[in-house]
């Protein structure tokens, strides 16, 4: 060996740093990656409705049945419940970031309700006003026509199932009464 940092090989090639042997450097005019780069993953199909195919695999998971020990009791519930009942169980015992994700979804869903109740009454609200409208109109011009709101003591139940879903067979007053007001 001579004093370098170089092996010589006989006369034929100088092997060491920043000289790798002949046969394992690249060959001119071949490709270090022959098989090119991986292709990306193709996107996951979506239905009609905008769920992806691993959307529906979550869901149905979600709605497995499951065996969940409470106690001495064992129950069957679904995945989502189960998961859910476990956050909310850390939570009561006093993890920090189980009471907080479900003090979230709580306030999520407060916040939804709320605006479904502002859009209901919205709808309320505007049908008021315009059957409000058609009555002055039909008054105005004296005209008749089918009631707007038919009272349901107009309606034939009996083409229907047991009656309507909402009130019990009259108490001999003329008047139906709401379920509620009943019990």
């Amino acid at each position: 060996m001579s004093g370098g940092k170089h092996k010589s090989v006989g006369d034929r090639e100088r092997i060491g740093y920043g000289n790798p042997p002949k046969s394992s450097q690249f060959v001119k005019g071949q490709s270090g990656n022959p098989r090119g780069r991986p292709r990306r993953p193709r996107t996951v199909a979506t239905s009609a409705l905008g769920d992806s195919q691993f959307d529906r695999m979550v869901l149905e998971e979600m709605d497995r049945l499951v065996a969940v020990r409470e106690g001495e009791t064992i129950e069957k519930t679904s995945v989502l419940r189960a998961a859910t009942r476990a956050i909310l169980l850390k939570a009561a015992k006093g993890d920090v970031k189980a009471y907080a994700a479900a003090t979230t979804k709580l306030a999520a869903i407060d916040h939804r309700r709320r605006i479904e109740r502002e859009e209901l009454l919205g709808v309320v609200m505007e049908y008021k006003e315009r059957t409000g409208w058609e009555l002055a109109r039909r008054k105005r011009q004296r005209a008749s026509g089918p009631e707007i709101i038919p009272h349901p003591d107009d309606k034939d139940w009996r083409r229907h199932s047991q009656g309507p879903p909402h009130a019990r067979p009259e108490d001999g007053s003329g008047l139906c009464r709401l379920d509620l007001a009943c019990d």
